[in-house]
C-alpha cells in the first residue's frame, strides 16, 4: 500500500502504477526503483505529461490575472465582494 501511496504522490495514474508496482521496492525509509524495462520511459513520458499540465495551469493562471486585474479596475468591479 506504501508502494502506491508513493506513486500516486508523485502524480502518476493508476494505469503506470500497475505497470510499475513491481519495479519499486523499500530500501528501510524510502522507495527505490529498480531497473526494470520501460521503468526510465514511463517516468519521463509522465514526467512531460505532468510539466505540459504544470504549462496550461500557469497559462490559466495569467489568463485569470489578467480578468481579475481588468475586472478590478472597471467601475462595476469595485464594489464586489471577494471571493
Amino acid at each position: 500500500m506504501r508502494h502506491i501511496r508513493a506513486l500516486l504522490d508523485a502524480g502518476l495514474p493508476t494505469v503506470v502504477i500497475a505497470r510499475l508496482l513491481d519495479c519499486v521496492h523499500d530500501d528501510g525509509d524510502r522507495l527505490v526503483p529498480t531497473a526494470c524495462p520501460g521503468m526510465v520511459d514511463n517516468l519521463r513520458r509522465e514526467q512531460r505529461r505532468i510539466a505540459a499540465t504544470i504549462d496550461r495551469l500557469q497559462s490559466s493562471h495569467q489568463v485569470l490575472d489578467g480578468m481579475l486585474t481588468a475586472a478590478l479596475r472597471s467601475p462595476a468591479g469595485q464594489g464586489e465582494p471577494a471571493s
